[in-house]
């Protein structure tokens, strides 16, 4: 069953879960210890599927909002610690954006282009592996639990300073519990995001 659709190209949920555990695999190598990953992509699979393998990996993701501007973007990296952009050159040169200096970027296109063999056999089992093994091949440090941080989003900062909403990974389930009992859907819905 198709997970993810972009135009007219769909990812089957084996292969959202495989490719997310091949980019975990691959984004590992780019961190160190607890840094968040800073995310600047428009929205869609790409976007989609690296904030699945962050969670995989145990790492927080930073989602930016580039109509914020480079004052909310430099507030939001330095407050949330992130040191890694991952992003697209493409994005970068539609958006004309200044990046904050101490924000090293890294090309999705890149991080693809580095997932080899091991990753991809690695990434066609997982959803036969128990979530802990799988956890632990996507560069988890150890099991994700419900307390951890799942996310840092910030505010626009319209009001003042951007502030950092942190969202655990029991509050990022209860939202999807939530919208799942407003709107149950069955195998044969659809449902349209932009």
């Amino acid at each position: 069953r198709t997970a993810l659709r972009e135009a007219a190209e769909g990812t089957s949920r084996l292969r959202a879960v495989a490719g997310a555990m091949a980019l975990a695999r691959r984004l590992r190598s780019h961190f160190e210890g607890d840094e968040p990953l800073a995310l600047l992509l428009p929205p869609g699979r790409a976007g989609a599927l690296v904030s699945l393998a962050a969670s995989l990996a145990g790492r927080t993701l930073l989602p930016l909002n580039p109509t914020a501007g480079a004052a909310a973007i430099e507030t939001a990296v330095r407050r949330g610690g992130a040191r890694r952009l991952l992003t697209s050159p493409k994005l970068l040169e539609k958006l004309e954006l200044e990046l904050p200096e101490s924000l090293h970027p890294l090309m999705i296109e890149d991080l693809v282009a580095e997932v080899g063999v091991i990753d991809r056999a690695l990434g066609l089992i997982t959803p036969w592996l128990p979530l802990a093994l799988t956890e632990r091949l996507a560069g988890a440090p150890r099991g994700v639990r419900g307390r951890d941080r799942a996310a840092l989003l910030f505010t626009s900062g319209s009001s003042g300073t951007p502030k950092g909403v942190p969202l655990t990974h029991a509050q990022v389930g209860a939202n999807v519990d939530q919208v799942a009992r407003v709107l149950p859907l069955d195998h044969d819905d659809r449902l349209l995001g932009s």
